[in-house]
């Protein structure tokens, strides 16, 4: 993120505290969390995944997906194995799990 534009993120949120304006900063946050989420693209995986794997995904998904600035990594057992990657409305989802519900739905 810019320094320009945290600094006046910042100043927004000093401004709102001061104010005592407790909806205006939840109303701020809500729609900073949601702008960044925009940007941002969310890997879910089974098992660690070393640098060099994260490396790879984040290369193909920035390739794909020209408007994610950022790439986060969750390690989430449940998934059983595999990976889903979300961007967006855009889900990819190659996990275990994921493959068992898409399973199930068909029968």
């Amino acid at each position: 993120m810019d320094a320009k534009v945290r600094d006046l993120i910042d100043q927004v949120f000093t401004y709102i505290e001061k104010s005592g304006d407790r909806k205006g900063l939840d109303y701020v946050s809500e729609k900073l969390t949601a702008a960044r989420k925009d940007t941002t693209a969310v890997v879910t995986h089974a098992t660690e995944l070393s640098e060099g794997q994260k490396q790879s995904l984040t290369e193909a998904i920035k390739k794909r997906f020209a408007q994610a600035s950022e790439v986060e990594f969750f390690l989430d057992t449940s998934v059983l194995g595999g990976i889903k990657v979300q961007f967006r409305d855009y889900m990819f989802d190659e996990s275990v799990k994921g493959r068992f519900n898409k399973l199930r739905n068909y029968l």
